[in-house]
């Protein structure tokens, strides 16, 4: 809840070790490293190590934690917004073939709701600039798109 790294050599000897939890699991653990997962818009979770090893974790270990905890952070938000990216394309997809101004649509789409949702307009604003360069980068930014969407459709197929 502090947002802090912690390190937890024995949990039978710490005071805030929430035992019932973890016998609700089925698994008890000796020892917990954890650390949060946050990006600049927040905090989105925590990333644990059960049972590494005897001793106390050295700093080396918190520190590739720490890296690790951070890339995934990143690739869990980037998850998130191009989940939303993708749902408001296609509403906005919709709304643009029948309206016949698919710009306006995005726009629109982006700005859905009482507050616009900041990462949805940056999205729609990277759009604008893709759609202004040469027809080059439109389709290198265009295979990306289609690569990550593509690493998107088998992940969730995986589970």
């Amino acid at each position: 809840t502090s947002g802090q790294a912690i390190a937890i050599a024995d949990v039978s000897k710490d005071p805030h070790f929430a035992r019932d939890v973890a016998e609700s699991t089925g698994y008890m653990p000796r020892s917990i490293l954890a650390m949060p997962l946050e990006t600049e818009r927040g905090m989105i979770g925590v990333i644990e190590v059960l049972d590494r090893g005897e001793g106390t974790a050295s700093g080396d270990e918190m520190e590739i934690l720490g890296l690790f905890a951070h890339q995934a952070a990143l690739a869990i938000e980037n998850s998130r917004i191009f989940s939303e990216l993708g749902h408001a394309l296609f509403t906005a997809a919709a709304e643009g073939a029948r309206k016949g101004n698919l710009r306006d649509a995005l726009v629109s789409a982006a700005e859905d709701g009482r507050q616009p949702n900041p990462r949805l307009v940056e999205l729609a604003s990277t759009f604008s600039e893709v759609s202004r360069a040469g027809s080059g980068e439109q389709l290198a930014a265009s295979r990306m798109l289609a690569e990550f969407a593509a690493y998107l459709r088998r992940r969730k197929r995986r589970g």
